[in-house]
């Protein structure tokens, strides 16, 4: 059976929010975990290159072995940290189960992604909701 292709199979945002609660990778002595070392905690790679297009500012790639990478674009065209768009990139991991995609990509993906990410980032203290995206 393949990915699901309709909204009934995603979890809602409350569904997301207890599982983002309950999952103690995420927690550290009760204090949110910096993006990147959620990267490692999970034995995700983070690579930092130079990509063709600016306006591509990161990827996340599943690698052959089931492993993921999150790769930054050092040539991108924005002032969003490096934190805030691994964040954006988890956010994306959500979105996939057993290494497959719930529903085809799309601006409400980005928009899914911008927002936990600025979410993930304020809880951590270091973002602010008036400089997201």
């Amino acid at each position: 059976m393949g990915p699901a292709q309709s909204l009934d199979s995603v979890p809602t945002s409350d569904q997301i929010a207890k599982i983002v609660k309950e999952e103690p990778t995420f927690w550290l002595e009760g204090r949110l975990r910096s993006p990147e070392s959620l990267l490692a905690q999970y034995g995700w790679a983070l690579r930092r290159r130079v990509m063709d297009t600016p306006e591509v500012h990161a990827l996340l790639i599943q690698l052959r072995d089931g492993s993921r990478s999150v790769v930054l674009n050092k040539a991108r065209g924005t002032s969003k940290s490096d934190s805030w768009l691994i964040a954006h990139e988890v956010a994306h991991s959500l979105l996939f189960s057993n290494g497959r995609r719930w529903l085809p990509p799309s601006s409400a993906e980005e928009d899914f992604c911008d927002a936990f990410a600025t979410f993930y980032m304020v809880a951590l203290g270091t973002g602010s909701i008036v400089n997201a995206a």
